[in-house]
């Protein structure tokens, strides 16, 4: 238990100040800081990580099927759209209220499809107390 919460602290940590070096940049549109990001974080490094860690990536994509595989592209095409208006949020509120609201946002989702979605369902007659 101690671990992973102390995994949370890291990451609550990385993720209060991923941000920070977009104040300092002021020679860049935000869009280009984005696209940056996105080629390198969405694209090159993946793929590269897939290729590293997976032994045979394109038998591994087959066997998955293509209903799960047009899952997580949707999910990540949600992702990409969401990221996009955490900038535009970003931009137009600030730093301190983004990254809050964020957070927040964040951790109600991955617990409520974690507890919804899983096999096991470890909470979800939790959920449907809780929104009743």
């Amino acid at each position: 238990m101690f671990i992973g919460l102390l995994l949370a602290i890291v990451s609550g940590a990385c993720f209060g100040i991923c941000f920070l070096p977009v104040r300092y940049i002021n020679t860049f549109a935000w869009e280009n800081i984005k696209f940056v990001f996105s080629l390198f974080a969405v694209l090159i490094f993946p793929v590269l990580l897939g290729f590293a860690t997976i032994p045979s990536l394109p038998s591994f994509y087959r066997e998955t099927g293509w209903q799960m595989n047009l899952i997580v592209i949707l999910a990540g095409l949600l992702n990409g759209l969401l990221v996009i208006m955490y900038g535009l949020a970003l931009i137009r509120i600030g730093m301190a209220e983004v990254n809050a609201v964020g957070n927040g946002i964040s951790q109600c989702w991955n617990h409520s499809f974690r507890c919804l979605f899983s096999i096991e369902r470890p909470c979800a007659d939790a959920w449907v107390v809780a929104c009743s």
